[in-house]
């Protein structure tokens, strides 16, 4: 990282400046900032420097996608061990092996999406609530295929 300048951009495609850098022209350091992530290096030390939106955006996808592998990995288990499933994801062992392949191909598509656009993780948990309430509603069904009274229970 020593001799790095600000002409010098990164594996994140970000600003590089110097401590030194930062202190001599702060104004050109936020602005840049305000633009895109900065990496600001001090000894053997790099520091990121963005808007605070641009974390919270980060963080905000970061939790998305750990909730997302949660989720991948418990429809790989309710098609091996449906038993296994912890409460909150036992609605998956109402469907089949194919359904379920059906809904993580839908599932999967969503979060492409949404690491691209914010609006794609509503899309995800849209996908998510449409899936979860067919089960509901499957399980809630008579013989007949009508709805048994009740309504869907909160799952």
């Amino acid at each position: 990282m020593r001799g790095m300048t600000a002409a010098e951009t990164s594996l994140f495609g970000d600003r590089i400046y110097s401590s030194t850098e930062l202190n001599r022209r702060s104004g050109e350091v936020f602005r840049t900032a305000m633009e895109g992530p900065v990496t600001i290096s001090r000894n053997s030390d790099a520091f990121a420097l963005m808007t605070r939106a641009e974390a919270g955006r980060l963080f905000r996808q970061a939790a998305g996608l750990a909730a997302a592998a949660d989720l991948l990995a418990a429809i790989v288990a309710a098609k091996r061990r449906p038993e296994a499933l912890g409460e909150g994801l036992k609605w998956l062992a109402e469907y089949g092996a194919e359904e379920l392949d059906r809904f993580q191909q839908e599932y999967a598509s969503a979060l492409q999406l949404a690491t691209d656009d914010p609006a794609g993780w509503e899309l995800a948990a849209g996908v998510v609530e449409e899936w979860r309430g067919k089960a509901g509603a499957e399980r809630l069904a008579g013989p007949d295929g009508e709805a048994r009274e009740g309504g869907l229970p909160t799952i």
